[in-house]
């Protein structure tokens, strides 16, 4: 009998799966048709680790219970999180091992390309990730499995996604089989059963015969004739964070022949990149330790990337030639131009180019100038260049590292050791350095704002000091550059919040914003790649649909779905992951305005129109939680169009697929609302029992946030508690709507209706 010895690893965040599997690995044993040549026995820390303490987790692992390399099959499974990082290197990447999990694979996966043996099976699971998860966690599990991408990843491999737990045993269980199959061919039952007992023997045969073939391979004169030697080919190591940094260059038609040869001669553009890298690098070991940055160095970009970057076209096309050809994304490109300034002189100017790879810095995204930094006219003054160069290596270290937390969405740590020290240096007032600071410490205020307002009330304090930061931030900015677009851009943006979270929605004060808005579109200073008259449509169309909810006025509808049809047709064939996004909220944002003239006019065809647009959100946006927004909208869409369709079955098909949603589960607020409607439709149909239930069940969520909303419910329930003669309950009712939202003018009779109660028991 053959024993099978199964592996299986994975981070803790999936305690069930590992359950589930091995349960199921142990009912291969039980199998009639196989369980007198095949024992199957899971291996799982859990199970045969010892509670050692006094030593890290992994040795423990690795002391206690058999290595991964030492099984037959090692089955990997990840989600949400990778694992806590070890101290040991990994031979593969040359970086310390992200978790015990990575180590584990990454073990199994060199004995499989040496011996054939353990097989691997990878699986994904693609639920949702938990609220609270790890941004970081979730990033390293996106980094691993792009290992697997393209035709020169450096991981081969094929891996099999499942989001639920049949879909999991599902596959394992086809796997599984699959491979006792291949153990069942005559062949391979051979080699098991007769070979394998002398393996070690034939091992040694072999390994004696390549020493004779070597020998026997030697020419005349006992030269051993070796392969040509080939040229090491090119490795760039890939990490959560990747910082490019490329060749500086001389901006060409700033200077004459003559003078661009002198340069050459003299290879001011190597002094000065050597220059700006040797402080960078300095500074970055120094503010970064402990950050998840992988740098890519100039003598390496010049090999794979020979043209020159010089503007946002260089930039993207250096992002995209490391992609095509090596599989790897940068997250930031820094470059640097030799150039005049107005006055005549050589000087250099250094930026960064963000590619917003990660969807939270799409907002940032494109070219960054700090303008000039130093005149080389004394060239060959090493000294004085150098030192020229530390204050702008020093401003972009800060930057990369900022930009690196953002990505993770650690943002006020982006804020507080990566741009405020920025704005502290003294040497950052000589540039334009503070004005573009500014703006990314405003678009890391609005991303923690964001994430606030998402997780709970957007009035809570911590919300409102992220919101009141942004402001200031981009007000800043603003006062320093009125020619900066991003500047004008961020400012009217943390208007338009800060007037829907105070409810101060009057015309007047939203059309003020759009006057903000479009106020960047006249600033001189627009890098192509930010997209700025796109996102200013956008910002308009956001306006104008927030201001045609209010006045449901025909040319304020148009408008505003001129705005957003601007923004979808702007960019209908782009392969530009941050302007997709864009689109796909344009496209969910004309949905609500259609969906709101629908519930005024009663046109079916709006509602059609909604559908088609949260539709087309849901295909263009790659962020989960959006794609689950637009989601979730869509289904509350066709539950409004079968209520006026009054088709009892399918209200009730999309009441149940809403309110069953999970991971993310709707809110509070939406579940109420969507049970109050069910209620009024109750109430229309004179099913007054049911109705009252409905609105029961819509007073079960916490609505403490949501006072008038709540009292809109009570006030509901009490009409159907007075419909049915149950008095008293009515007056409770009325009682709860005032003492939520007493000022409404609607509530004005309730007093009196409650007083009558108590004289009568019913009407």
């Amino acid at each position: 009998m053959r024993n099978i010895r199964v592996f299986v690893s994975s981070p803790g965040d999936l305690k069930a799966e590992r359950q589930l599997i091995a349960d199921l690995i142990e009912s291969f044993s039980k199998r009639a048709t196989i369980r007198d040549r095949y024992k199957f026995t899971p291996f799982l820390y859990e199970r045969f680790a010892p509670a050692v303490t006094g030593e890290a987790p992994q040795v423990v692992v690795n002391e206690q219970m058999l290595r991964p390399s030492e099984t037959d099959i090692v089955i990997c499974i990840l989600w949400s999180r990778f694992g806590t990082p070890l101290a040991e290197i990994n031979p593969d990447t040359g970086q310390p091992y992200d978790s015990g999990t990575e180590f584990e694979f990454y073990e199994a996966y060199r004995a499989y390309q040496k011996r054939k043996t353990p097989t691997i099976l990878l699986y994904r699971c693609t639920r949702p990730v938990p609220e609270g998860a790890d941004p970081v966690q979730v990033v390293r599990v996106n980094a691993f499995f792009k290992r697997f991408e393209g035709s020169k990843a450096p991981l081969r491999g094929l891996y099999k996604s499942f989001d639920t737990a049949e879909s999991l045993r599902a596959a394992l269980t086809n796997d599984i089989d699959t491979l006792i199959a291949r153990w069942e061919r005559p062949s391979q039952r051979v080699i098991d059963q007769i070979l394998r007992p002398i393996w070690p023997v034939a091992i040694l045969l072999a390994a004696l015969m390549a020493i004779l073939l070597v020998f026997m391979s030697r020419t005349p004169g006992n030269v051993p004739l070796l392969p040509t030697p080939t040229a090491t080919p090119i490795f760039l190591k890939s990490g959560l964070f990747n910082v490019a940094v490329a060749p500086f260059n001389v901006a060409a038609l700033g200077f004459s022949d003559t003078e661009l040869k002198e340069m050459t001669d003299i290879q001011l553009t190597q002094t000065v990149t050597e220059a700006f890298v040797s402080n960078f690098k300095v500074k970055l070991l120094d503010i970064s330790a402990a950050a998840q940055l992988t740098l890519w160095l100039p003598d390496v970009i010049e090999q794979v990337n020979p043209a020159l970057v010089s503007d946002d076209n260089g930039a993207q096309m250096l992002v995209d030639n490391l992609n095509q050809r090596f599989h790897v994304q940068a997250d930031l490109v820094i470059y640097g131009v030799i150039t005049r300034n107005s006055s005549g002189k050589r000087v250099v100017r250094p930026g960064f180019y963000v590619t917003g790879n990660h969807p939270e810095l799409v907002e940032v995204k494109g070219r960054f100038d700090l303008d000039s930094v130093i005149s080389v006219g004394s060239l060959n003054n090493d000294n004085a260049l150098k030192f020229g160069l530390a204050s702008r290596a020093q401003v972009i270290a800060y930057a990369a590292y900022g930009l690196s937390l953002m990505a993770a969405q650690h943002y006020q740590t982006a804020i507080k050791d990566g741009f405020d020290p920025i704005l502290a240096a003294n040497e950052a007032d000589q540039s334009k350095a503070p004005v573009v600071i500014y703006v990314l410490k405003g678009s890391a205020s609005l991303g923690s704002y964001n994430v606030l307002a998402a997780t709970s009330d957007p009035r809570a304090e911590a919300a409102q000091n992220a919101l009141n930061t942004a402001e200031n931030s981009f007000r800043l900015a603003f006062q320093l550059d009125k020619d900066y677009a991003r500047a004008a851009l961020g400012l009217a943006s943390t208007h338009y919040l800060r007037l829907v979270e105070s409810g101060q929605t009057d015309e007047a004060s939203l059309k003020q914003v759009i006057e903000e808005f479009e106020r960047a579109l006249v600033a001189k200073d627009q890098p192509p790649s930010a997209a700025i008259p796109t996102k200013v449509a956008f910002g308009r169309g956001q306006v104008l649909a927030l201001l045609y909810a209010q006045n449901q006025d025909d040319d304020t509808f148009k408008q505003g779905n001129d705005s957003l049809t601007d923004v979808i047709n702007g960019a209908r064939n782009t392969s530009d992951p941050q302007l997709e996004e864009i689109v796909a909220r344009a496209y969910a944002l004309r949905g609500s305005m259609a969906v709101s003239r629908a519930k005024y006019n009663g046109d079916s065809a709006d509602y059609e129109s909604a559908i088609t647009d949260y539709e087309s959100a849901g295909r263009l946006s790659k962020v989960a939680a959006s794609q689950a927004l637009y989601h979730r909208r869509l289904i509350r869409v066709q539950f409004d169009q079968a209520l006026t369709g009054n088709d009892p079955a399918t209200i009730e098909a999309m009441f149940r697929q809403f309110v069953t949603l999970a991971d993310p589960a709707p809110p509070a607020e939406e579940l109420a609302e969507i049970w109050r409607d069910k209620g009024r439709y109750y109430r229309d149909n004179d099913r007054h029992s049911e109705a009252a239930a409905a609105f029961n069940a819509a007073l079960s969520y916490d609505l403490s946030a949501f006072k008038p909303q709540a009292a809109g419910i009570w006030f509901d329930l009490g009409g159907e508690y007075d419909t049915l003669c149950q008095v008293e309950a009515a007056s409770q009712a009325y009682q709860q709507t005032i003492r939520l939202d007493g000022s409404n003018p609607n509530y004005q009779k309730l007093p009196g209706l409650i007083h009558r109660y108590a004289l009568q028991s019913c009407f």
